[in-house]
């Protein structure tokens, strides 16, 4: 939902003003939200959420400007993979071997090679973030194999790993999920950069 909201300001007022919803996911909500919805937020947020809404705002503010999170190098997976694709062998197999041996700067840039060159930090924010149906969508654009996919879903560096009924779920929307629908709303992401975790 905290992805969704970035391209809604509505959305993004309605969930900044929800008490229940963790700081992690404030913090990013307010990240992503326009100067406009802040100072909105700061001022008809309830009493009990004010407080925490304008010390995150002061935690955002005080990050020099430019400043973002290091810029990972993606240029030796990048490298393995390109290699691996000009000698036809960047397929299911490579990937799922990848993926079991947790090598995720590969799996990230396998994706984004079988996806035309999309950019290769999108598929890792993908894999590394909460949303385990988001990761299907590049996937069926690069016409991986179901086994393969499950692969990703179960080795992803995330805290919690997939529960049964979560991976059945997918299985499903996996099986549902057209090439055609996962290649546009790829394009779409990539045109106007919204993935995030």
């Amino acid at each position: 939902m905290v992805a969704h909201a970035e391209a809604d300001d509505e959305l993004t007022e309605i969930m900044g003003l929800r008490i229940d919803l963790p700081t992690k996911f404030l913090r990013d909500l307010l990240q992503r939200a326009t100067e406009a919805v802040r100072a909105r937020l700061a001022q008809i947020a309830p009493a009990e959420l004010q407080e925490e809404i304008l010390r995150v705002l002061k935690t955002i503010a005080d990050k020099a400007p430019g400043e973002h999170s290091p810029t990972r190098d993606f240029s030796r997976a990048e490298g393995v993979v390109r290699r691996m694709k000009g000698l036809n062998e960047l397929n299911d197999t490579a990937v799922t071997k990848f993926a079991e041996t947790k090598r995720f700067d590969e799996v990230a840039a396998s994706l984004a090679m079988l996806n035309n060159s999309a950019p290769t930090d999108m598929m890792a924010r993908l894999l590394e973030g909460l949303r385990t149906d988001l990761i299907l969508i590049p996937c069926k654009s690069a016409g991986l194999s179901w086994p393969t996919v499950e692969a990703i879903l179960c080795n992803r560096p995330v805290q919690h790993r997939i529960d049964g009924a979560t991976l059945q779920l997918a299985l499903k929307d996996y099986g549902k999920l057209s090439a055609e629908t996962a290649e546009r709303t790829l394009r779409f992401w990539q045109l106007h950069n919204k993935v995030e975790k």
